[in-house]
């Protein structure tokens, strides 16, 4: 019986700690389970993006590799305003030009070709097509026809004015993602095997006066490729394929692929924005959470007090840096992992002052000097895991 009464009493002693440890536990795992349902289902490409170097352009296209028409595009962008990153969208306004050898007599893509497969005599900048353009917003000026260059080449430009769709945007890295402000041409009129575009990188460019606020511009990249759309869009292919200059000698077991040419204006964060705004407001709270575990048990208010406060501090800081984000992104960006591991240490800090002032106040005869400086060893060695953990944490996170 006596033993009975002694295991109920050290039940009830310890009851309360095995609650509230499962109820940590069990919400921690909770938030993992949660993490784990944001999968994205699988689904096999519909369109795929293969991209071309310039100087292989034209191996293994067989008989067709003399007859390709290599087109050079260059762009100027003169502004970009409107940039809105919750909507995907943008608007820039510049100049777009090409340049391409002057056809041949017998040429494929000769004027002359009375077959279907020449080119026309409105052959140009017409072919040139923003793919990622918002059509009720886009305003083309062509500069005349196409004139003759020296060396037997023939040049065409157009003015645009024009509000884009960005591609699909990723936050994960904030505050260190990049801000891709792309512009895309292409063509469904002819197939890749007859036309490629190159881009002229020598004279394209961004005016100095364009600038997205809060950003830096890192940089005007062009990514050449080969677009496959794997659909015949309902036509009935035979065995031994069709002719055309859409579908050059396509089989039914093929699909159409086009040229595809997308400038990309890059922007980064400035670094100023970073650290006033984002890192140094957290890290002024850890060195306050830090010096609280540097306090005496004999001051016990500023030991709870100021963890519990920075909680509501992070709580605020991290609602504010959010404002610098599209609302409702279904996943955690670096900057969320840096705020659940400050979270995670205030609340080590909370509870381990806790536990060292009940140890302390809870029997009368324990309180004294002995004590009192075992248990502020023991927050001084929380606080040199916590500088250490500052130190290796943010890089995993990075890395995860």
């Amino acid at each position: 019986m006596r033993l009975m009464l002694r295991t109920v009493k050290a039940f009830r002693a310890w009851s309360h700690r095995f609650f509230l440890i499962a109820t940590v536990f069990g919400f921690a795992l909770a938030l993992l389970l949660s993490f784990a349902g944001d999968g994205w289902q699988s689904r096999s490409p519909r369109e795929i993006y293969a991209p071309v170097d310039s100087g292989q352009v034209g191996k293994d296209l067989g008989k067709v590799k003399k007859d390709l028409l290599k087109v050079d595009v260059g762009i100027y962008v003169n502004r970009i305003h409107d940039v809105n990153r919750a909507a995907g969208t943008f608007a820039a306004e510049g100049w777009l030009w090409m340049g391409w050898d002057e056809p041949l007599d017998g040429d494929w893509y000769s004027p002359g070709r009375i077959d279907g497969a020449g080119l026309g005599e409105d052959f140009g900048v017409t072919i040139l097509e923003f793919k990622n353009a918002v059509p009720s917003e886009t305003k083309r000026v062509n500069l005349g026809p196409p004139t003759k260059e020296p060396g037997g080449r023939l040049w065409q430009g157009t003015r645009f004015s024009t509000t884009f769709l960005m591609a699909e945007q990723n936050f994960s890295k904030f505050p260190f993602e990049e801000v891709v402000l792309p512009i895309e041409i292409g063509t469904d009129r002819f197939v890749f095997s007859i036309l490629e575009y190159r881009p002229n990188m020598k004279d394209s460019l961004i005016s100095d006066r364009l600038e997205l606020l809060g950003f830096r511009f890192l940089g005007l990249e062009a990514i050449s490729s080969e677009l496959t759309i794997t659909t015949h869009f309902g036509h009935a292919l035979p065995k031994d394929g069709i002719r055309g200059p859409g579908w050059v000698g396509l089989s039914a077991g093929d699909y159409p692929s086009y040229p595809h040419l997308e400038w990309l204006m890059r922007f980064g964060r400035l670094p100023s924005t970073l650290s006033v705004k984002l890192f140094v407001p957290i890290a002024a709270a850890m060195v306050v959470l830090m010096f609280s575990l540097l306090l005496s048990v004999n001051v016990p208010t500023p030991k709870i007090s100021i963890p519990a406060s920075i909680l509501l501090v992070l709580a605020v800081l991290q609602d504010r840096s959010h404002q610098l984000l599209p609302p409702n992104i279904s996943y955690l960006t670096y900057m969320d992992k840096i705020y659940l591991f400050a979270y995670i240490l205030t609340t080590s800090a909370l509870v381990s002052s806790l536990y060292c002032l009940n140890s302390y106040y809870f029997d009368v005869n324990s309180q004294n000097a002995k004590k009192a400086i075992f248990l502020r060893a023991q927050q001084r060695l929380l606080v040199s895991l916590m500088c250490i953990s500052m130190s290796i944490v943010p890089f995993l996170l990075w890395i995860v």
